[in-house]
């Protein structure tokens, strides 16, 4: 498995289990990508349990009841930069009401980095443009974190 894409998501709401999360029995997965989502109440945002993978996590937003990342092996290359992961569900129209756009005080606006563009097995190059919303997200340094650009 390799060449796996994550990117505009929102996963809320898991507080006995995991907002992403990557097993394989065998090598595990590799090249995967989980780029401007919005992870909030799970127990971990991210879990890694294949014997080996390799994956970047970048311009992330979370609130994790437990851990931000968990590597549950030795063999795997995680690179996590660019995330920002909140003390408490702050910055958001409505957590409680599940509508996880960002307000004009969030500490996610402008913290991101540009996302490199990422190609298939056929040479076809990708880069992420929009947010979860379908708006336009820029490409410059300065990003919105997580799956909605503000405003």
């Amino acid at each position: 498995t390799d060449r796996i894409w994550v990117y505009n998501n929102l996963s809320y709401d898991h507080p006995n289990g995991h907002g992403c999360f990557v097993w394989d029995p065998d090598n595990g997965p590799t090249n995967v990508l989980f780029a401007h989502n919005t992870l909030i109440n799970n127990r971990i945002s991210f879990y890694f349990g294949s014997k080996r993978s390799t994956a970047e996590i970048v311009n992330n937003l979370g609130y994790s009841l437990g851990s931000a990342i968990s590597n549950g092996t030795s063999k795997s290359s995680i690179q996590a930069h660019d995330n920002l992961w909140l003390a408490a569900p702050t910055g958001f129209v409505s957590a409680e009401g599940k509508d996880f756009r960002l307000t004009s005080a969030s500490t996610a606006i402008g913290k991101g980095k540009p996302v490199p563009p990422f190609s298939d097995d056929l040479g076809n190059t990708y880069r992420i443009t929009t947010d979860f919303a379908g708006r336009e997200r820029g490409d410059d340094v300065g990003l919105d974190l997580g799956a909605f650009a503000y405003p």
